[in-house]
């Protein structure tokens, strides 16, 4: 019995983190305002939406999952069982991103707007798998909570993480997809994206 309310509970916060994610992805489409521009990577990326209140949202839930773990970890020892739940709470993260990821893009799939109008699709692609390897890696650095004596530092520190890669990595990585993310470029040809 307790085992059915744990797994209806981790299926409960799955769907809710794929609606709130597929609302927030819709949310970050519509409030788009230049049409000439539009491009996934102008919105997810360079939009600051997902990475400052999405995504960090998104890691303040799994981190209160790996917390819920976290009480019964002294049983979870006792049965010499701290690896396989470890693991567990590692293919959990991956779970949560995988779904997080395909539910914030999923409205801009479904729009039908060209994917990669400004630059190079390659490097568009790169900085995608990118930014979605680089959040699986914080998640997973989110289940060291579970045995650190302090958890709440290893949340303080994945949300600098997190903040610290968009406004310095995914920015340059921009201007390497398209001049358009240049600001001497914009302010030379005039352009106010």
């Amino acid at each position: 019995m307790q085992l059915k309310r744990i797994y209806r509970r981790l299926l409960l916060i799955g769907l809710a983190i794929a609606i709130l994610a597929f609302a927030g992805g819709y949310w970050l489409m519509v409030t788009y305002n230049d049409q000439r521009y539009i491009d996934l990577l102008v919105i997810y990326i360079r939009n600051n939406g997902l990475s400052l209140y999405f995504q960090s949202f998104f890691l303040v839930t799994l981190y209160n999952q790996i917390l819920t773990f976290r009480r019964i970890r002294l049983f979870v020892a006792v049965r010499q069982k701290t690896k396989k739940i470890i693991f567990c709470l590692l293919t959990l993260a991956t779970v949560y991103c995988l779904l997080f990821l395909l539910a914030v893009f999923a409205p801009y799939f479904m729009s039908g707007k060209p994917l990669f109008q400004n630059g190079n699709p390659n490097t568009g692609t790169m900085i995608l798998l990118l930014h979605a390897l680089l959040l699986i890696l914080l998640s997973w650095i989110l289940v060291s909570a579970y045995k650190v004596p302090h958890p709440y530092l290893v949340l303080i520190l994945v949300l600098i993480l997190n903040l610290e890669i968009h406004y310095h990595l995914e920015t340059k990585l921009l201007i390497m997809y398209s001049p358009l993310f240049d600001p001497v470029y914009r302010a030379i040809h005039h352009i106010y994206i």
